[in-house]
C-alpha cells in the first residue's frame, strides 16, 4: 500500500510525492510528463527494489490530488 499527494503541476509535468506504507517520513517524488514519459525524481529510501515506486507509476490516478495505492 502507498499513499500519494500532488506537489506540482504545470505546462510539462505532474509530480507527486509517494509514501510507501504511509509513512511520510520516507517520500519517493515521481512525475509524469505530458508527453506521456515519466520520471523518478527520488526513490523512496527503503524501496531497494523499487516495488513501490512500479505501484505508484501504474497505480495513481493523476485526476486525483490524493489517494492511495493497494494491492495484494
Amino acid at each position: 500500500m502507498l499513499k500519494y499527494k500532488l506537489v506540482a503541476r504545470n505546462a510539462d509535468k505532474t509530480i507527486y510525492m509517494y509514501y510507501p506504507e504511509g509513512d511520510m517520513k520516507n517520500p519517493g517524488i515521481i512525475a509524469f510528463l505530458n508527453d506521456g514519459g515519466r520520471e523518478t525524481i527520488q526513490r523512496a529510501k527503503d524501496d531497494d527494489f523499487g516495488w513501490y515506486l512500479g505501484h505508484a507509476f501504474s497505480g495513481i490516478d493523476r485526476n486525483e490530488d490524493s489517494g492511495m495505492v493497494a494491492w495484494y
